[in-house]
């Protein structure tokens, strides 16, 4: 997610993690859908708010725990 919503192009995510570039595509859709985040800019915005909480580098597992109170505080 990080990297991700750092503004990096999906080639350059999948190169520096050594992935293919449809699997980053992959994970990003995965992200997005679990996230409820309709564009990047929406995903953008809530990595913003969940590092102001002090919550970084999340799992999907952590992300599926943690949207139901995301959504509300929307």
């Amino acid at each position: 997610m990080a990297l991700v919503v750092s503004g990096r192009l999906n080639k350059q995510v999948a190169g520096e993690l050594g992935i293919s570039e449809i699997t980053v595509k992959s994970h990003r859709g995965s992200m997005m859908r679990k996230m409820k985040a309709d564009t990047l800019a929406d995903l953008v915005n809530i990595s913003t708010r969940l590092r102001s909480c002090g919550v970084s580098d999340l799992t999907l597992g952590e992300l599926r725990v943690i949207e139901p109170f995301y959504r509300r505080s929307r």
